[in-house]
């Protein structure tokens, strides 16, 4: 966005090849990714303060770092779009060099984007599945001590009914075989 760098992408360079639609590619990509930097300087405040041993911090802070990257991610590619909106519209006798060096490198960036954008996709998948799985452990625990609480009870009804049983003989005498 600094003109001193790709004068291309100046508003009255941007509105003489591609009209206002390319201003306004060009100031939704500036306010999409202003908005990715405000969120990262929140995630990275929030990293700096974040204690190892608190869980439940890292899990928010994992979740809060892969919505800012992917923000950023969507700012990136909107960038790109622009760019290349711009570059449909100017001769090719006026294309400035700049453009292939600044989309090569936002496509460099995107590329990296995706990349920590799938690891984090799968660290937050791996939460997931380790909280479903102290959900079923915890289960099946209360199930198994709802069965050992249930054979208790069967056996100390066993152990009534017994107390209530006896043998008797009729008469007096010497138990056979």
């Amino acid at each position: 966005y600094d003109p001193s760098h790709s004068e291309y992408f100046g508003d009255l360079s941007i509105n003489s090849s591609a009209g206002q639609t390319g201003i306004n590619y060009k100031y939704e990509a500036g306010r999409m990714f202003d908005q990715a930097k405000k969120d990262y300087e929140t995630v990275f405040k929030t990293y700096k303060s974040t204690k190892v041993s608190n869980r439940v911090q890292l899990v928010t802070l994992i979740e809060d770092t892969h919505g800012m990257v992917k923000e950023l991610h969507a700012s990136l590619t909107g960038a790109y779009n622009a760019i290349d909106y711009v570059k449909q519209r100017i001769t090719s006798e006026n294309m400035p060099s700049q453009i292939a060096t600044d989309k090569s490198a936002l496509s460099s960036s995107i590329t990296k984007l995706n990349s920590h954008i799938n690891s984090l996709s799968n660290v937050l998948t791996a939460i997931e599945d380790a909280k479903d799985s102290t959900t079923e452990a915890t289960l099946d625990l209360k199930s198994a001590q709802l069965n050992v609480s249930k054979a208790e009870d069967d056996l100390r009804n066993a152990n009534e009914d017994l107390a209530n049983h006896s043998i008797r003989a009729p008469f007096d005498g010497v138990i056979g075989k």
